[in-house]
């Protein structure tokens, strides 16, 4: 009787170590799931960051793009009143340089 009771106190402790393992491996992959969750979620998160970079770096380029063919317009409009206030014709003009960055 008294091996039986040591038996079963025994058995009881090995089931009671097998739970707290198996609880405590639960809290493991919980754990682990959480970082997942949380590392998909910071990498959503820049690309997103970089999707705005890129947009906003689309968005200068064209404004600078419509800048310098704005800029080349305007000096097309001038030379042309030049032109027509010099009474000139396009070849009194071949040769000259120009600076579109006025």
């Amino acid at each position: 009787m008294l091996v039986q009771d040591g038996r079963d106190t025994i058995d009881e402790k090995a089931d009671e170590n097998k739970k707290k393992a198996e609880e405590a491996a639960e809290k493991k992959e919980e754990q682990e799931e959480r970082i997942d969750a949380i590392q998909e979620k910071k990498q959503q998160q820049e690309n997103i960051i970089q999707g705005e970079i890129d947009t906003e770096m689309l968005k200068a380029d064209t404004a600078a793009q419509s800048k310098q063919v704005n800029n080349v317009e305007n000096a097309q409009t001038h030379i042309n009143k030049l032109m027509k206030k010099n009474n000139l014709i396009n070849e009194d003009l071949k040769g000259i340089e120009i600076d579109l960055n006025f």
